[in-house]
C-alpha cells in the first residue's frame, strides 16, 4: 500500500507542472508557443495571413499570430485534466508482484501576478491495487489540494509546487490453508505531504522547440495504524511515515501544424531518467491480533531508476479553447506504469 501510493504522487505533480509550462509560452508565436500544453492565444487565419484564406473566405479557426506580434493570453485560466493509468511493479522475492489500476481527474485556476503566475489546484484519484499471490486487494481514494506558482527569466522558466494529499485506504485479504480459510479487512487512512520544482530552457531549431529540464520533487508520507476484523488470522498494523526524493533530468521536443480547417495540431513528446532515493522499500510492523506476536515486513521497492516518456498532442479548437491526449509511461526495470491523460483550457 505505501509503495503505491508513493508511486501515484506523480500524477499531481505532472497535473500542476505541465499547467505552468503553459504560461511561459502562453503569449509566444511559432514552434516556442507549442512546447506549452495549453499553448498561446491565436490571432483568426485570415490576420495572420495578411488577407483571405486561398479559398477566398475566412477560417472559422484561429492560428498562431505572426513572429514578433504575440497576443497576451488571459489573465485568469481555468483548467482540468482527467486520468486513466495501469500498472505493475515486479516481484523481488520477498514482497509478491503488485497489479494496480488507477483513475482520476485534476483541475485547478491561476493569474497572473507581476512576472509569476500563481494559482491552486484540486483532485480526486481512485486507485486499485491487488496482489494475486496473496489473494489481497484494496481500494486507495484520495483527495488533492496543492498550490503552485512559477515565472520566467528570459528563456529559463522555473517551476514549483506544493501538494497535500488525504488517503482512504480499504483492504481485504483471503486467508487460505489446508483446513483453514478466512477474510480479513480493514479501514485506515494516511497523509501524504509533497513539494516539487523544475527548471526548464526553452530553445528553438528550425521547425522544432526544445526544453532540456530539471526537477526535484521530495514526499513525506504518514500512515495511520489499523485494526483488521476477520478472525484468528486478522492484524493490526502499527503506525509509520515514509520519506522519498525524487530527481528528474530530460528534455521535451514540440512543433505545430496548420490543418486545412484552419485548426493547429501540435504534437509534443519528452524523455526523462528519473532517480529516486531515501527510502526505496517500505517497511510497517504487524501483530498477530490473536497471539499478540509483533514483526516487521517489506513491501515492495520503488524503482530507483526510471524512464519517463510522453507523447502526444493539442488541438486548438478556438481562440479560447484547446484539448489535448496523451500518453505517459513510467518504464523501470522492475516496474513499469502506463497512463493516458486528457486536457481541457478555457480561458476567458
Amino acid at each position: 500500500m505505501q509503495t503505491t501510493i508513493i508511486d501515484d504522487s506523480r500524477y499531481i505533480r505532472q497535473a500542476v507542472l505541465g499547467r505552468l509550462r503553459q504560461a511561459p509560452y502562453a503569449d509566444g508565436a511559432g514552434n516556442m508557443a507549442a512546447l506549452g500544453s495549453g499553448g498561446p492565444m491565436l490571432a483568426y487565419a485570415a490576420a495572420a495571413r495578411g488577407g483571405a484564406s486561398a479559398d477566398g473566405d475566412r477560417s472559422a479557426f484561429p492560428i498562431n499570430p505572426p513572429a514578433g506580434a504575440p497576443v497576451q493570453s488571459a489573465d485568469l485560466t481555468f483548467w482540468a485534466q482527467g486520468v486513466g493509468a495501469w500498472g505493475r511493479i515486479n516481484s523481488d522475492g520477498n514482497a509478491a508482484d503488485v497489479n494496480r489500476n488507477l483513475g482520476g481527474v485534476f483541475t485547478g485556476f491561476d493569474r497572473r501576478f507581476g512576472e509569476w503566475r500563481a494559482g491552486f489546484a484540486g483532485g480526486y484519484t481512485n486507485s486499485s491495487p491487488s496482489v494475486s499471490a496473496r489473494a489481497s486487494s484494496a481500494s486507495i481514494d484520495t483527495a488533492y489540494f496543492a498550490g503552485y506558482a512559477g515565472t520566467s527569466f528570459g528563456p529559463l522558466n522555473f517551476r514549483s509546487g506544493a501538494a497535500y494529499a488525504w488517503h482512504t485506504i480499504a483492504t481485504n485479504r483471503s486467508v487460505m490453508f489446508p483446513g483453514f480459510s478466512e477474510q480479513a479487512s480493514a479501514r485506515y487512512n494516511a497523509q501524504e505531504s509533497q513539494v516539487f520544482g523544475e527548471l526548464g530552457y526553452g530553445m528553438s531549431f528550425g521547425d522544432i522547440a526544445a526544453e532540456p529540464f530539471a526537477g526535484v520533487a521530495w514526499l513525506h508520507l504518514s500512515t495511520d495504524g489499523f485494526t483488521e476484523t476477520g478472525g484468528v488470522s486478522a492484524l493490526g498494523g502499527a503506525s509509520g511515515s515514509d520519506d522519498v526524493g525524487y530527481s528528474t533530468l530530460g528534455a521535451r521536443w514540440a512543433s505545430n501544424y496548420l490543418m486545412a480547417s484552419g485548426m493547429m495540431l501540435m504534437p509534443r513528446a519528452s524523455l526523462a531518467w528519473q532517480h529516486a532515493f531515501a527510502t526505496l522499500t517500505p517497511t510497517t510492523t504487524l501483530t498477530l491480533r490473536n497471539i499478540g506476536a509483533a514483526f516487521g515486513i517489506w513491501g515492495v521497492p520503488i524503482a530507483r531508476d526510471a524512464a519517463l516518456i510522453e507523447a502526444g498532442g493539442d488541438l486548438q479548437l478556438s481562440a479560447q479553447t484547446k484539448v489535448g491526449i496523451f500518453y505517459v509511461g513510467q518504464l523501470g526495470t522492475n516496474a513499469q506504469d502506463h497512463s493516458i491523460k486528457g486536457n481541457f483550457t478555457w480561458r476567458f
